[in-house]
């Protein structure tokens, strides 16, 4: 354990020692949570508060730990997402989130932290709808749930009339106002829900056919026209006839023939 001290370095990537307590609050360790943390079976809390140079991603088996009853890593660069839970963690009594990476979207099983007395997931990289059965977590009151992206601002009052506002999408589940308002009652702001991308169009086989088709047109035609030339070329050559020139000779026998004979057909 240690609290607002100098202390530095890194964490270190595994931890063999079994752990019931892992408390660095305000302290300039950075590095990872070490993944093996969580697989002991004693530990009891893990808080990195405001250590916000110590990042990388949650461990999901913290969040399903038999043993765990808080963990809290407010303020630093821890990413990672909430994973879906199959049975229930009623020991953990305090999940501090705010102010960090983690990302995605509140679990519908999230009810199975059914221990919780206070959750903070304020200002982190969550968005989408807030499930129903946050509502069904009993120990969560009036201040200590905060979905919220900000918190009492005169800017944003005179903008939006109210206090906050959340990255999580409307409607807000109506049966947990505790979750869905402030501590002095006024309403979160939420979010429109972005409509998802058009779905790409199937392709049309008309359209497709009519491309092929003005395709070979557009190469054929022409290769039949060239084609077509060189036919007709070739026919003019061979049709011509060509008449031969008349010897000296031939034309002296022609004028000496008698009227009536036949006359000489030779050529050279």
């Amino acid at each position: 354990s240690a609290k607002k001290t100098r202390i530095s370095g890194t964490l270190p990537s595994k931890i063999t020692a079994p752990l019931r307590l892992l408390i660095l609050e305000e302290v300039g360790l950075s590095g990872s949570v070490p993944e093996e943390l969580c697989k002991g079976e004693k530990l009891e809390e893990l808080v990195l508060r405001r250590a916000n140079r110590v990042s990388g991603t949650l461990p999901t088996e913290c969040l399903s730990h038999d043993t765990i009853t808080k963990i809290d890593l407010k303020r630093t660069k821890v990413g990672g997402t909430i994973p879906s839970l199959d049975k229930a963690v009623p020991k953990l009594k305090t999940l501090d989130l705010s102010n960090s990476d983690v990302s995605g979207t509140l679990p519908a099983s999230v009810d199975m932290f059914s221990g919780l007395e206070y959750l903070a997931v304020d200002r982190t990289k969550l968005y989408g709808i807030v499930p129903e059965s946050l509502g069904d977590i009993r120990g969560l009151k009036n201040g200590t749930c905060t979905l919220q992206n900000a918190y009492d601002s005169v800017f944003i009052s005179i903008v939006s009339k109210t206090c906050c506002y959340s990255n999580f999408w409307c409607p807000l589940p109506s049966n947990a106002p505790y979750c869905t308002e402030t501590s002095s009652g006024e309403a979160i702001v939420c979010s429109v829900m972005s409509p998802p991308p058009p779905p790409p169009s199937a392709p049309s086989f008309a359209s497709d056919t009519a491309v092929v088709v003005l395709l070979i047109c557009a190469i054929a035609i022409p290769a039949a026209a060239w084609l077509l030339y060189t036919l007709c070329k070739r026919v003019a050559i061979t049709s011509t006839v060509v008449v031969p020139k008349m010897t000296e000779l031939d034309s002296a026998a022609v004028e000496h023939i008698p009227e009536g004979e036949a006359r000489p057909t030779h050529y050279n």
